[in-house]
C-alpha cells in the first residue's frame, strides 16, 4: 500500500516537473522520445 502511494507521489512529481520545464521554457508538447535532455537543460543553465 505504501509502495503504491510512493509510486503515485513520484509520477505526480515527475509528471509535474516536465510541465514546469516545458511552460517555463516555452517549449511545445514533449517530443515522443525521450524528453531528458530538455529536462537537465534548465536545471544546468540554473546552477550555472
Amino acid at each position: 500500500m505504501v509502495f503504491l502511494i510512493v509510486l503515485a507521489a513520484l509520477i505526480v512529481w515527475a509528471v509535474a516537473a516536465a510541465v514546469v520545464t516545458v511552460v517555463r521554457d516555452g517549449y511545445g508538447p514533449l517530443p515522443t522520445r525521450t524528453g531528458t535532455e530538455r529536462v537537465a537543460a534548465p536545471a544546468a543553465r540554473s546552477a550555472r
